[in-house]
């Protein structure tokens, strides 16, 4: 791959992860001002912590990434809209644990 060709490819998936972020975190706030919401109800439901809730939500966008590359050996190759979006995604519940971990760090979880 050239380099232009890679630059504009991650340029343009930086784009699409602030993008989502900031507007899935308006949608997931529900009215809360808490963008971390989500996460600590449904941890709070099940009797764990916020990480660990998002962790399990993160767990089914690993399982398609590892469906992909399973597929890859069978010669099937994914749709690249379909993969951008699942590295997208992926990308952004790292994002978002980072940031929920700093907020228990700082003493505001």
């Amino acid at each position: 791959m050239i380099s232009e060709k890679f630059d504009w490819l991650v340029n343009n998936q930086c784009e699409r992860i602030k993008s989502s972020l900031l507007i899935k975190g308006e949608e997931y706030r529900a009215g809360d001002k808490d963008v971390f919401h989500n996460f600590k109800i449904a941890g709070a439901r099940r009797n764990i912590t916020p990480e660990r809730a998002l962790d399990g939500m993160l767990l089914k966008h690993e399982v398609s990434i590892a469906d992909i590359i399973n597929n890859l050996d069978k010669g099937i190759l994914p749709d690249k809209e379909v993969l951008a979006e699942k590295i997208k995604d992926i990308v952004n519940y790292y994002i978002l644990l980072e940031n929920l971990i700093i907020e228990r760090l700082d003493g505001n979880s």
